[in-house]
């Protein structure tokens, strides 16, 4: 009689403890790298959200100005709890009454702002206290620059061109070549890959 081996006793296809061991650790080793970075990365992302809904908010602004045959005004605040975009609209009296519309979002929070220029088609400053930009139905009357930091990573710059009420969202440069090229670089980074 012939005693079984100790291979055949084994089940097929199996694995042993040792194995899913090594493996858990492997994954969980994985997992101790990736995810830090992962929180880094993010990190950027919530002001860089804030910006694009921004840039939502005034195309909407401007398409519901040109739609309504009403005018508009989004405001720019930065007081306490940080700093918001909310839109009002304006009645023939003047009079502003805050954007409650479930179409489009009317405000927008935790915007990273850095500057907020206003100037006139020639170029020339228009000295406001407000940091607002009005849409009419025919379009705006001033250039507008918003200028937001992400976090110290980068810096992009929101453009409202008049008369058209042209929402654009670019990096922010100086106008030296190397700063040009460099900001080029870091957007392309950012946004492209």
């Amino acid at each position: 009689m012939t005693t079984p081996s100790r291979q055949s006793v084994r089940p097929a296809g199996g694995f042993t403890l040792t194995e899913l061991l090594l493996v858990l650790l492997v994954v969980a080793l994985l997992a101790a790298l990736t995810f830090p970075a992962l929180g880094r990365r993010r990190g950027g992302l919530r002001p860089k959200a804030a910006a694009y809904e921004l840039v939502t908010l005034l195309r909407n602004t401007r398409l519901a100005a040109a739609a309504n045959d009403r005018s508009y005004v989004v405001r720019i605040s930065t007081a306490p709890p940080g700093p918001s975009a909310e839109v009002f609209a304006i009645d023939d009296t003047g009079r502003e009454t805050p954007v409650t519309d479930d179409r489009w979002a009317a405000t927008v929070h935790d915007l990273p702002i850095a500057s907020f220029d206003r100037t006139d088609p020639d170029g020339r400053p228009v000295l406001s206290a407000e940091w607002a930009v009005w849409m009419t139905p025919t379009g705006v009357e001033d250039h507008y620059d918003l200028e937001l930091d992400i976090r110290g990573q980068s810096r992009l710059r929101i453009e409202v061109r008049a008369p058209s009420g042209l929402v654009r969202l670019r990096p922010a440069t100086t106008n030296t070549p190397e700063a040009m090229a460099a900001a080029m670089d870091d957007y392309w980074q950012m946004h492209c890959r």
